[in-house]
């Protein structure tokens, strides 16, 4: 387990290990712009080294975090508009659908 104190720690501890800089993969129940979906970044992942999966709880994550990582994830959706799950939900579903067969 790592103790880190922010973000940028996380990813340089990935660095020491991997001896690769990860790609930041944020996810969120908001669709942005430029998102990735799940078929485009099961692709990436494939192709790269190291990422970081970051997930966020109730409001999300912050805004800068989101702007400096690498994909932004398309939001799992479901038949309405609410588009609310709880993170380990959401979590199962983003994981079976970019690890899964």
């Amino acid at each position: 387990m790592v103790s880190a104190r922010g973000l940028a720690e996380v990813a340089e501890d990935i660095r020491q290990k991997t001896g690769k800089i990860p790609k930041i993969v944020v996810t969120d129940a908001r669709r942005y712009p430029e998102s990735i979906g799940f078929d485009g970044l099961k692709k990436e992942l494939k192709k790269a080294d190291a990422f970081l999966l970051l997930f966020g709880t109730g409001w999300g994550l912050e805004r800068d975090i989101i702007n400096r990582a690498d994909y932004r994830l398309e939001p799992v959706e479901g038949v309405t508009d609410y588009n609310h799950l709880p993170v380990r939900g959401a979590v199962a579903i983003i994981l079976d659908r970019l690890l899964g067969r």
